[in-house]
């Protein structure tokens, strides 16, 4: 008995010295940082926040020479355990303790925060298949996932793979390990697949920093919607959006592909510039006659643009329009339009008179003056004068003067049209566009309006010519 307390105490007196040795002084063996899960063989699991905040979870093994310390104690107490024995080849038969020698474990885990679906809506007919698309963040956490669908008799699923067996709608859901998901909703019905891809632009111009949203046109108008990839060859150049928009990021021209899940592609040239292509059109006159044709002329900015053609039109179908002549056969404002690939369009007005309808509203504003002082209106004169004043509108077309372009007055041009009467009067006006605007202009001049208020006179005639949107008038009175 006095053997045993003995070697009690010596044991202690051991324990207590190894115990210091391999714990560092007297730091408690058993404290480990508060800010991880720490578990040992018989620790219970930890517990914590396990929703979308990351969790990590470190496991520890006793300390070697700790455990064989206490493999010692408790051979003190019990000499005749039933030890965790091996035979050692130079001393056979002698039984000796093998404590487990194992090094700490470590081991991370980070669950999903977000997932994603691209597209979060598709219209597809029956016997399409697709793969699920979709994102984890943040990068390296749990990829597993399932795939579910809301109504089998719509759509099935294998893996990742999404097959539509039948009509009407269903939800395809993507849920992470820890549960989160997200969904797809998916319209089956009588939509046609797609025959035709096209960009509307061949080339688009932008200037740097400039973002246009710019998508392919689709036919047919009921096709099913499919995915629809987009490529670029030099991604330094420009950036495409999922919603098609297009960023200019640096000089330089390349190439956007779009292409369907059925194999249709279409191509699009962008050209980046520090100007974006713009044009501007100008008519050759902004007034005319009805019957007369003007020209248009466009030009594009800017230089060195590869797609330089452009369209025009207008907002009536009573301006017809051959290349870039334009004629209108009824008077009228109208609108003609410039318009360019990839750039703005622009416009301009073109504004088209009857010359008899002005004509005799010129014959009625000159009776209204003479009907202001008392005096008889004015009848319209005979054929041969009305002939005779629109002749002397074309000549002061070409000199603007009482004298005619042959050097001759110009009342001689009566002798050549056949006019008997006794008294014959001249006006002549240039520039104004309307009636009013040139009865005042005459009535103003004091031998102008000699002319216009004479008793003498019975009979008016008047004449006009436009001529590269200018208006010359002549008037031509006579009387017995």
């Amino acid at each position: 008995m006095k053997k045993r307390i003995a070697v009690f105490f010596i044991s202690i007196i051991i324990i207590t010295v190894l115990f210091i040795t391999f714990n560092g002084g007297t730091e408690n063996p058993f404290s480990f940082e508060s800010e991880n899960h720490v578990l040992d063989n018989n620790s219970p699991k930890p517990t914590g926040n396990h929703g979308l905040n990351s969790d990590i979870l470190v496991i520890y093994t006793p300390n070697p020479a700790f455990a064989g310390v206490m493999h010692s104690f408790i051979d003190t107490f019990n000499p005749d355990p039933e030890p965790e024995t091996s035979t050692d080849p130079e001393s056979e038969g002698e039984l000796t303790s093998k404590p487990e020698h194992t090094e700490a474990v470590k081991q991370t885990l980070t669950l999903p925060q977000a997932i994603t679906l691209s597209p979060i809506s598709a219209k597809l007919a029956i016997g399409s298949e697709f793969d699920i698309k979709y994102s984890i963040e943040p990068t390296g956490a749990v990829p597993d996932v399932t795939v579910s669908c809301s109504d089998e008799s719509v759509a099935s699923v294998n893996g990742k793979r999404v097959k539509i067996v039948g009509s009407g709608t269903a939800k395809i859901t993507v849920t992470t390990a820890n549960g989160l998901s997200a969904s797809c909703t998916l319209t089956v019905g009588s939509f046609s697949s797609i025959t035709s891809i096209a960009f509307p632009y061949s080339e688009l111009q932008l200037n740097v920093g400039e973002s246009k949203i710019v998508l392919p046109l689709i036919l047919p108008e009921n096709a099913a919607e499919k995915n629809i990839k987009f490529s670029i060859p030099d991604s330094s150049i420009i950036s495409i959006g999922s919603d098609g928009a297009i960023t200019a990021l640096k000089i330089g021209r390349t190439t956007i592909t779009a292409t369907t899940d059925n194999g249709l592609s279409s191509q699009m040239t962008v050209l980046v510039t520090t100007d974006v292509k713009r044009i501007e059109i100008t008519l050759s006159n902004d007034t005319v006659a009805v019957g007369d044709t003007v020209t248009a002329k466009v030009d594009i900015f800017p230089e060195g643009l590869s797609d330089r053609s452009y369209t025009l039109s207008a907002d009536s179908e009573d301006v017809v329009i051959s290349g870039n002549h334009i004629t209108c056969g009824k008077a009228g404002t109208f609108t003609i339009t410039a318009s360019s690939p990839g750039a703005a369009d622009v416009t301009a007005v073109l504004h088209v008179v009857d010359p008899e309808s002005l004509k005799d509203e010129v014959i009625r504003l000159t009776n209204a003056e003479r009907l202001k002082l008392g005096l008889q209106t004015l009848e319209k004169a005979s054929s041969g004068v009305v002939s005779a004043t629109s002749a002397r509108a074309q000549e002061i077309t070409q000199k603007y003067s009482h004298i005619r372009p042959n050097g001759t007055k110009w009342h001689t041009i009566t002798e050549e049209y056949g006019i008997t009467d006794r008294i014959v009067g001249e006006n002549l006006a240039c520039g104004q566009k309307t009636a009013a605007e040139v009865v005042s202009a005459w009535m103003k001049s004091s031998s102008h309006r000699e002319n216009m208020v004479n008793p003498d006179f019975t009979h008016l005639a008047v004449g006009l010519r436009i001529v590269d949107g200018v208006f010359y008038w002549s008037q031509m009175f006579v009387g017995n």
